[in-house]
């Protein structure tokens, strides 16, 4: 985990501005579309995962019973 923040702690030390990229040409947005193409693979594979921990959750609350 320290070594993102490290990353971070470079990047944020970087002798740059914001001032020195005022008035520069971007290039035009992309398409994020990208984004959202799995949106339904995702929204089921979260409720397979959701299955299994209720599934865990009562096998275990049945096995403190006993």
């Amino acid at each position: 985990m320290s070594a993102p923040v490290r990353c971070i702690d470079e990047i944020f030390a970087l002798p740059h501005s914001s001032e020195e990229f005022k008035g520069l040409d971007l290039p035009p947005s992309g398409n994020d579309a990208w984004l959202y193409d799995g949106e339904d693979e995702l929204k089921l594979a979260m409720v397979e995962r959701e299955k299994e921990l209720e599934l865990y959750k009562l096998k275990e609350s049945k096995g403190k019973r006993i």
